[in-house]
């Protein structure tokens, strides 16, 4: 049970170590962790290639929906800043971190 655990572990191990020791991108390390992730699929726990296939293609899918959201927030933050919407947020912030501070000095000095 622990020999698995251990197994499972190989490609994000191959991933740190092709990163920081070796100080590869991502973009050249990432695809031998999906190959050694895709081989420990296959040989150990004895998945055929159709679903090796199937789980990549989910997990690609997966990571677009995050990399959409993603994309979403910063067209959001620069229709914002374009707009001027930013600025005005960025000032009422201001003024509530200035009321808190007073706040906050008013109950530390027991005022």
């Amino acid at each position: 049970m622990y020999l698995y655990a251990a197994i499972a572990t190989l490609p994000i191990l191959f991933t740190i170590i092709f990163m920081a020791v070796f100080n590869w991108p991502a973009k050249r390390a990432l695809p031998f962790s999906w190959l050694i992730a895709c081989l420990v699929a296959g040989f150990v726990w004895k998945m055929d290639f159709l679903k090796i296939s199937a789980r990549t293609i989910s997990g690609f899918l997966s990571a677009l929906e995050t990399l959409f959201i993603i994309f979403g927030a910063l067209l959001l933050m620069n229709v914002l800043k374009q707009s001027g919407a930013m600025a005005a947020i960025n000032q009422r912030l201001q003024c509530l971190r200035i009321f808190c501070k007073e706040r906050i000095h008013c109950m530390a000095s027991g005022s």
